[in-house]
């Protein structure tokens, strides 16, 4: 599902596929899967500040449901 947006972030230059899956930390280090934050990492987010978001749904979706725009306000949620 997600291989277009990672051959996007690739050719853009803000993520590098690893050649082997790796567990990573909250500090984005290599670790052992019981100290491992979430899943299997496959990229590395060089840049992460220029990733805006991932999301599962279908491909451009970008459901609004839940964003807490309250008003002319905008939050940013998990």
């Amino acid at each position: 599902m997600y291989d277009g947006l990672y051959e996007a972030m690739e050719e853009a230059g803000v993520a590098e596929k690893l050649d082997d899956s790796v567990w990573l930390d909250e500090e984005g280090n290599d670790t052992e899967k019981n100290k491992a934050l979430g899943r299997q990492a496959t990229h590395y987010l060089i840049h992460p500040d220029c990733v805006i978001f991932i999301d599962e749904v279908s491909c451009c979706n970008m459901s609004q449901e839940g964003d807490r725009h309250v008003g002319s306000e905008l939050l940013t949620v998990e």
